[in-house]
């Protein structure tokens, strides 16, 4: 068995990739419940809802429990786990899971385990805020030389990733990471991508949506409110659109399903066959 834990930032990225893993030509099937799941990834969700502490449950939230959102099932008997951290700051439960699935290929016999994966599938961001100031956060290199020096805290030896598509050998199983950029290929985010994928026959509500935009930045700006960077106001665009065909639904049920983004120019875009090479693991990987 092939284990892929695929760490993304957030809901909306989560239902976009489970959307670009469904149509990879090696999928096979999603796995959305317990019973279901091969006996290790099983104990895994049950190993992960046991170290709740149940005195810090708090009954007006949501339950905080790092297993896996989504679990898909590919040829050659390779499961992807796939979980939303959170953000892109967030990454302490991931770099535990990397420490704790270490375990895993320590007891293959145990485990039926051939090989373990993590990989990282970030946006790049921008190198510049609204205000003009330089985000040390944003661009491909600063997001490539942030997360080899969050990964260093798990794996001293790691070497640092180098380009937005890649796996790196070690000792708790290859390492790889995937960064979203816009044309430029030096920064940008999933939400770029969105804008080049939106259905045909939905484009008409861009510009209503472009429209409600425009009217939330004059509100921001009459109640000297933060101004809102470019991302969060596609983020905005695409949920009003969202509301179109789910109305009362998040974004992620927008991005999952097939109103809004258009299943055909998923499978011609460059970055979207890339992202299909990544989870096959035909990319380039150097050895450590």
């Amino acid at each position: 068995m092939i284990l892929t834990f695929l760490y993304c930032e957030g809901p909306h990225d989560m239902a976009f990739l489970a959307k670009l893993i469904k149509e990879a030509k090696q999928a096979k099937s999603e796995i959305n419940k317990v019973a279901d799941l091969p006996e290790t990834i099983k104990k895994l969700v049950s190993s992960a809802i046991d170290k709740v502490e149940n005195e810090s449950i708090r009954i007006d939230k949501p339950l905080q429990v790092f297993f896996p959102n989504k679990v898909f099932a590919l040829k050659g008997e390779h499961y992807i786990c796939l979980y939303s951290m959170g953000g892109k700051d967030r990454l302490n439960a991931s770099l535990q899971n990397i420490k704790d699935s270490k375990l895993l290929i320590s007891h293959k016999k145990i485990t039926k385990v051939d090989s373990v994966r993590h990989a990282f599938v970030l946006d790049a961001d921008y190198r510049f805020l609204e205000n003009g100031q330089e985000n040390e956060k944003g661009g491909i290199e600063n997001t490539l030389k942030n997360l080899s020096t969050e990964i260093k805290k798990v794996i001293d030896d790691f070497p640092s990733f180098e380009k937005h598509a890649s796996w790196l050998e070690t000792d708790y199983g290859d390492i790889g990471n995937f960064i979203f950029t816009d044309s430029t290929n030096t920064e940008g985010t999933l939400e770029d991508l969105l804008e080049t994928l939106i259905k045909d026959n939905t484009k008409p509500m861009i510009a209503h949506s472009e429209d409600f935009c425009d009217q939330v930045k004059a509100f921001d700006a009459l109640r000297k409110a933060k101004t809102k960077d470019k991302t969060k106001i596609q983020k905005i665009k695409f949920t009003s659109i969202t509301q179109v065909y789910h109305p009362g639904s998040s974004l992620a049920v927008g991005l999952q399903n097939d109103k809004i983004i258009d299943s055909e120019k998923i499978k011609k875009d460059k970055i979207v066959t890339e992202f299909e090479s990544f989870i096959d693991f035909r990319l380039e990987k150097p050895a450590r």
